[in-house]
């Protein structure tokens, strides 16, 4: 616009949108520094658009897929569940094109009938007679996805600049359905419509026995999102959960998606979660604590690839200018140098970087020492996951059958301080360090695992 030509004008702007270099260059696109930083963590998918932020506090403020595509001006927004408005900015192409960039597995989370307008069991759902009106509304939205340009949605999401279709192999019916009582009819209607349409999807459901009202029956070849907001020692004792859970409840062929866990609050007497987040009981930053108590549920999640096929952390990011909700992954503000890794961050990190391809049987006493001992089978690369859960150093003898020639580790820990985190004045106060074990090698190990810590060892063919 040629400034003279303009002078004395006025101008009205009724959008404004304003980017720096955005991941992989996208229009539109993800915010580059915070990109990156989900993207060093190696993830394999990404669970979309959120658990609540689907349901809405309405059905009328629900997540509406085709609001949310198409150009910036014509996303009208809505009210949000923890007390913002959505702009929509962030719509189903731009989650899509995420996935592309960091070529993870798309798992697409859809409404399935129920809002949140009333907490609890008898929130608004959509009676047996209108679910027709839910389904098409997510086969249009996997349409879009998956169609290629004969389709009016194929068609639409060319339009909007990618004519190539997109897989999707997962679709995640709802969020957190067990508070609803209606899950029991929704969940077979919508189940039962989309195989009809795509079989070889993969239909994971939100709800399985955690309302004493019901259990789903969730079909061989299907999937459970569980999702735990909890104290440190609920993840201790459910290390050994996930080894006989299809025997247990007779769920065979049935795999688990941990779609939301965290360490909420310390440990109480009483073991129930507080969720009104009063000081000394919240955990407002994750913690060493909470990196260990974590820890010890991946590591259990981790040597039962059958059955646990997914897990992530939740919430993943926290705007320090305004939040609803604490702790979380990744804490930023729009100054770069004020973005906070925490803790379980970094736990995570070292657990996604250094994994094998097949988890090796050990043999041993458990707790408070808890590990996992897997093998990247091309190269013969043993790693040794363990976490120190007390307040002392522990002697560790291992015994492998096969030889190794060096080892090197990474460990998380403090000095003293369990409760230690990392935050704006101090991004550093917990990270992983380097870890040398020297004049070590053959067939045998010993160490001494440090008091409260996690630990990955590499022990080199």
């Amino acid at each position: 616009m040629d400034g003279a030509a303009v002078a004395g004008n006025t101008f009205y702007i009724g959008l404004t949108s304003l980017f720096a270099e955005t991941y992989n260059n996208r229009p539109n696109g993800l915010r580059q520094d915070l990109a990156q930083h989900i993207k060093d963590l190696n993830p394999k998918f990404l669970r979309f658009p959120g658990g609540n932020n689907i349901e809405g506090y309405s059905i009328y403020e629900r997540w509406k897929w085709y609001d949310t595509v198409g150009p910036l001006i014509s996303r009208k927004g809505r009210v949000g569940d923890w007390g913002y408005t959505n702009t929509n900015g962030l719509g189903l192409l731009e989650y899509l094109e995420w996935c592309e960039d960091m070529e993870l597995e798309p798992v697409l989370a859809v409404y399935a009938g129920f809002s949140l307008d009333v907490y609890g069991q008898e929130g608004t759902s959509y009676p047996p007679n209108r679910m027709q009106d839910v389904l098409q509304e997510v086969l249009d939205e996997l349409e879009y996805c998956t169609g290629d340009t004969s389709t009016k949605y194929g068609a639409m999401r060319a339009e909007h600049g990618h004519p190539d279709p997109f897989t999707i192999n997962y679709v995640e019916i709802g969020n957190e359905d067990w508070f609803s009582s209606t899950y029991p009819y929704r969940f077979p209607f919508l189940y039962n419509g989309l195989k009809a349409a795509y079989p070889d999807l993969t239909l994971i459901s939100t709800a399985f026995n955690e309302n004493p009202d019901y259990t789903i029956d969730i079909p061989e070849g299907g999937m459970w999102d569980t999702h735990h907001y909890e104290e440190p020692t609920f993840f201790i004792d459910r290390f050994d959960e996930f080894d006989n859970w299809q025997q247990t409840y007779n769920t065979t062929g049935v795999d688990v998606l941990i779609g939301e866990y965290s360490v909420f609050q310390v440990d109480t007497p009483s073991g129930v979660v507080n969720f009104s987040d009063p000081v000394g009981l919240h955990i407002f930053y994750p913690s060493l604590l909470s990196a260990i108590g974590e820890s010890v549920y991946l590591l259990g999640a981790e040597r039962n690839p059958n059955v646990v096929k997914m897990s992530t952390y939740a919430p993943t990011f926290q705007n320090l200018n305004w939040y609803n909700w604490t702790p979380d992954l990744v804490s930023f503000t729009s100054n770069w140098d004020e973005t906070i890794l925490s803790v379980s961050y970094y736990m995570q990190k070292m657990f996604a970087n250094f994994r094998g391809t097949s988890v090796l049987p050990t043999t041993g006493e458990v707790n408070p020492l808890f590990w996992v001992t897997t093998i990247d089978e091309p190269t013969g690369i043993i790693y040794l996951k363990i976490t120190n859960t007390a307040n002392n150093a522990i002697p560790l003898t291992t015994t492998f059958d096969t030889s190794y020639s060096t080892v090197n580790g990474t460990i998380l820990q403090t000095n003293d301080d369990l409760n230690a985190f990392n935050f704006v004045n101090n991004r550093t106060a917990v990270v992983p360090a380097p870890l040398t074990i020297n004049n070590q090698s053959g067939t045998t190990f010993e160490w001494n695992v440090p008091k409260w810590s996690v630990t990955v060892l590499q022990f080199n063919p």
